[in-house]
C-alpha cells in the first residue's frame, strides 16, 4: 500500500492526475505545517490505489506494486519511455532505431537481448 509520506512527495499536479486515474475520495482535511502540506484529505483513499488498479491502468501483469506505481507516475511525468518496431522514443524527443543500427555494435546486440529489435 502506497504510504502518506510517498503521496505527499509527489508533485501537486501528479496527485491530481492520481485523484482522476483512480477516483480517490476526499475524506479528510488540508493541513499545512510551516509553509508545507502535511495531510491532503486524501489520505483515507489511498488504499484505492491497488495493485490490481495500477496493472489495468497500465495494461501489465507485473505484480510489483512499487515498479508499477513508479511506472504510472513516469507515464503522468512524461518520463515514459516508448518502445516499438525497434525504435525507443524518449519524452524529451528523442528516438533511436536499433533496426539501423550495425548489427556488430554492442548497443544492437544488446537492444536484441533485450527484446527491443
Amino acid at each position: 500500500m502506497l504510504s502518506k509520506s510517498i503521496w505527499l512527495s509527489l508533485k501537486p499536479e501528479t496527485r491530481q492526475v492520481l485523484v482522476k486515474t483512480f477516483n480517490l475520495k476526499k475524506v479528510g482535511f488540508v493541513d499545512v505545517f510551516d509553509g508545507k502540506v502535511t495531510e491532503d484529505g486524501y489520505g483515507a483513499s489511498l488504499p484505492d490505489i491497488s495493485l490490481e488498479k495500477l496493472q489495468v491502468a497500465l495494461d501489465s501483469k507485473d505484480d510489483n506494486f512499487y515498479k508499477l506505481f513508479n511506472q504510472m507516475i513516469d507515464r503522468i511525468e512524461g518520463r515514459e519511455v516508448v518502445i516499438a518496431g525497434g525504435v525507443e522514443k524518449m519524452p524529451d524527443g528523442n528516438v533511436t532505431d536499433y533496426s539501423k543500427m550495425d548489427k556488430r555494435s554492442k548497443v544492437y546486440k544488446q537492444a536484441k537481448k533485450d527484446g527491443l529489435i
